[in-house]
């Protein structure tokens, strides 16, 4: 229950079984960064409760460099995320090259837990996708998901302000909220915002992929204007004989600037 760094060459290979760490980051002593990440069953934990004093330059799950390598094709990574950098980072930072991702299965769940003070942000800052993503909240429910560029590491890396691309399914559960930050959210299987989570207004949603999917606005309760899910572009781009159904509690209004699709 130690920080895993990565000097110079290593691969984190999960098949089976459970691993638990609390934090997982590239190594700053080593002459090189390369290093790979590989996943294709089983759990792996991410949590500084753990103990080991996890550096606060990085994310709890940090691959810095563009060569380092993100292959997801089964099992659970769960993060959770507790202010161990005094709230300048999050839970996730992925800065991998496109030639150095592979997603095609498995589920990443991020949680926030025990942040203080409230209002913190959790910023999940990658140029990855995720096959399926959950976004949990077991904390005061104050602190928001932030879809949003970052810094980490030394010497320092940077990503950009990226869309949220997830291949599956997106689940926001109660209590936790998404703050697309003004990127967009791009989702290619269903997508569900539970009673009690929420999604701030003026998202660029984007419905894709083949195959019908379900997008279930579960958020908004009551009579009036508070209701409505507001997005602000609505892109629907799926096969010819796909359909998308759309789930909303009694009185929801789903609001668009502009719909495509």
């Amino acid at each position: 229950h130690y920080p895993l760094r990565r000097q110079r060459q290593m691969c984190i290979r999960d098949r089976d079984g459970n691993v638990e760490l609390n934090q997982l980051r590239t190594s700053s002593i080593g002459p090189e960064h390369k290093g790979a990440y590989v996943q294709g069953g089983g759990l792996v934990t991410i949590d500084n409760n753990f103990g080991g004093n996890a550096s606060g330059s990085y994310y709890l799950f940090d691959l810095a460099e563009p060569d380092n390598s993100f292959r997801m094709t089964g099992g659970t990574l769960h993060v959770k995320y507790e202010r161990h950098d005094g709230g300048t980072r999050g839970p996730i930072f992925l800065n991998c090259a496109t030639t150095n991702q592979e997603v095609t299965g498995g589920t990443v769940i991020l949680e926030v837990d025990n942040t203080t003070p409230a209002n913190a942000v959790a910023r999940i800052s990658s140029t990855v996708p995720f096959y399926n993503l959950t976004l949990r909240n077991t904390d005061d429910g104050s602190q928001d998901f932030r879809v949003s560029g970052g810094s980490s590491g030394s010497p320092v890396r940077t990503v950009g302000n990226e869309p949220l691309v997830v291949k599956g399914d997106l689940l926001v559960e109660s209590n936790a909220t998404l703050d697309h930050n003004s990127n967009n959210v791009e989702v290619y299987g269903d997508f569900e915002i539970q009673n009690g989570g929420d999604m701030l207004n003026g998202c660029n949603l984007y419905m894709l992929g083949t195959g019908n999917s379900n997008l279930s606005f579960n958020n908004k309760t009551g009579s009036n204007t508070n209701t409505e899910q507001r997005l602000n572009y609505f892109i629907v781009d799926k096969g010819v004989e796909d359909t998308l159904f759309i789930y909303a509690v009694s009185y929801t209004h789903l609001r668009a600037h502009e719909t495509r699709g």
